[in-house]
């Protein structure tokens, strides 16, 4: 059982016992089920509610027909009290939760309360105008927290496009790169103005700028969807796998003036790992090697075994990466798009699909770095079958 006196202490502790036993005469409780609407928005009322037990949910309809929910409020929190002092309509919804017990003080009984005991009635009013000061000091510091919210969200909306705007950007000139030149060499050999070894080095550009197209668009595709993509997990063999890689990425190489050596040890504990994601994961860390040592020099790859893991180091002699960066480069789109003035390739989609392809078979990677100096991206992977490959 709910005492009015108690309850009126716990809402206004600074008024005494006496002012408290009066304050009671002019108060009733009331119980109302869930679902209760006590205060409808935009109404003229005349009750002050103080909840006892239960609980009550406020909300408010702003510029769209949506309401939204403000907060809840319980055991010891008041509300309506405008009503007693004004004929404003009320600012907002109150629905009860659940079975909700409230006392209440109506407009009447507080106008024959100024009369009779006006003293009472200025404390009640004080106490109350402090509580009021009190949430308003509250709504203020959540209005700035939520100010200071949309800020973030509207900054990094901004970041966003200026990313979308950077990468249609990129990717226009990613595309109309070969594409210029596949075409222009296809005119060439179309008019029959070259023939012989000229002939062959046409054919050869249009392949490879038709290759680097189907590539860029392979990894679009692929990264759209790639969340959705069940890896196929069967035992593989590394030493093929990164034999292969070598292999397709010499041509590159060769471009760069850069030397791949390659350290793999005698015998290797099989994996478990989708082959093919391994190796699309592998040969992008090595482009990326290949690609950020524009001074050419030696590319170490290096395979060893480490307790349950092999860890295969891929070494650059390149330009390293700064402090600001390191954190973003396994993210979308990001990418270094020139150094003391040269121009580096790509949009940015290497290293973030070759993060989630060795995490899709509970393998990791980690890069160590110095600005100037070079990487070393290092790719854990978990050795789930003991036997040496055959």
């Amino acid at each position: 059982m709910i005492e009015p006196k108690l309850l009126l202490k716990q809402v206004f502790p600074g008024v005494d016992e006496g002012v408290l036993t009066e304050l009671g005469h002019y108060a009733r409780l009331s119980t109302y089920p869930a679902e209760t609407l006590l205060c409808k928005e935009g109404a003229v009322e005349d009750v002050f509610y103080i909840i006892g037990s239960g609980s009550v949910q406020i909300t408010k309809r702003f510029e769209s027909s949506e309401e939204h929910i403000l907060r809840h409020s319980g055991p010891g929190d008041f509300f309506g009290e405008m009503a007693l002092i004004a004929d404003s309509p009320r600012n907002a919804n109150v629905r009860t939760l659940e079975e909700t017990t409230v006392l209440e003080i109506d407009k009447p009984m507080f106008i024959e309360m100024l009369r009779n005991s006006p003293v009472v009635a200025l404390r009640m009013f004080r106490e109350s105008v402090d509580r009021l000061r009190a949430n308003d000091q509250r709504a203020v510091a959540e209005l700035g927290r939520q100010k200071q919210e949309i800020e973030r969200a509207y900054a990094e909306l901004q970041l966003q496009e200026r990313r979308r705007t950077e990468f249609l950007t990129t990717l226009s000139h990613e595309l109309r790169t070969p594409l210029t030149s596949a075409s222009g060499f296809m005119q060439l050999v179309k008019s029959g103005s070259i023939s012989g070894p000229g002939l062959e080095m046409a054919h050869e550009k249009i392949g490879g700028g038709l290759e680097q197209i189907v590539s860029l668009v392979n990894d679009l595709l692929f990264v759209q969807e790639m969340e959705l993509i069940e890896p196929t997990i069967r035992p593989v063999n590394l030493s093929h796998i990164v034999e292969r890689m070598i292999e397709d990425t010499a041509d590159q190489a060769e471009d760069n003036g850069v030397q791949v050596f390659v350290e793999l040890p005698a015998e290797l504990p099989q994996l478990k790992a989708d082959p093919d994601g391994l190796a699309r994961a592998l040969r992008a860390l090595l482009d990326n090697a290949i690609k950020f040592s524009p001074d050419g020099g030696d590319v170490h790859v290096k395979v060893g075994v480490d307790g349950s893991h092999i860890n295969i180091d891929i070494r650059d002699p390149g330009i390293g990466i700064e402090a600001d960066f390191l954190p973003r480069i396994f993210q979308r789109f990001e990418r270094r798009e020139s150094h003391e003035g040269r121009l580096f390739g790509g949009i940015g989609l290497g290293l973030p699909i070759a993060k989630h392809l060795i995490e899709s078979f509970g393998g990791s990677i980690s890069v160590e770095t110095t600005p100037g100096k070079g990487s070393i991206f290092t790719v854990h992977l978990p050795v789930l079958i003991s036997q040496p490959e055959s």
